[in-house]
Formats: structure tokens, C-alpha cells, sequence
């Protein structure tokens, strides 16, 4: 059960934080975008972002969450060390 709600927490930090690389590919290019807009929406992504990872934090405290945070911190660090090397790949020379 701990697993599936640090599996949670981290989906939820990459909805926000896909959300905010939207809202700034958006503000670059607002030619592009037309419709329906959240005003102050990055903001409120930000600060959402920010209390899932203190929620987050908190399960290294918790004895039952310990192991599925250790797990998970060691998952999501595998992540981005994925995304920047593919990342890197991306970038024009």
C-alpha cells in the first residue's frame, strides 16, 4: 500500500510539473493557444507541487512508508537521470 501511494504522489508531481512546461510553452507562444485559461494556474501548480514533495518528505519519517520512500526516491532519481541523458541527446549541437 505504501508503494502504490508514493507511486501516487509522484504521478501527481509529474502532472504539475507537465502543467507548468504547458503554461510556459504557452506564454512563449500564445499564437498557438486560444480557449479556456486558468488565471494564476503555473502558480497554483507550483505551490502544489511544492506541498506533494514536503507530503512526500514526510514518508521517510513514517515507518510503514520508510522502505516504499526509499524505493521510490531511488526510482524517481533512475528518472531523471533517464530524462537528462535523453534530453541531452535531444538538444541540437
Amino acid at each position: 500500500m505504501s508503494i502504490a501511494i508514493f507511486a501516487v504522489m509522484l504521478v501527481w508531481l509529474l502532472i504539475l510539473a507537465t502543467y507548468t512546461a504547458f503554461r510556459r510553452h504557452r506564454a512563449a507562444h500564445p499564437e498557438e493557444f486560444t480557449g479556456f485559461s486558468v488565471r494564476g494556474g503555473d502558480k497554483l501548480a507550483v505551490g502544489a507541487g511544492l506541498v506533494v514533495l514536503a507530503v512526500a518528505a514526510t514518508a521517510v519519517k513514517v515507518p510503514d512508508m520508510r522502505q516504499a520512500a526509499v524505493i521510490g526516491i531511488a526510482f524517481t532519481l533512475a528518472l531523471l537521470a533517464c530524462y537528462a541523458l535523453t534530453a541531452r541527446r535531444r538538444r541540437p549541437s
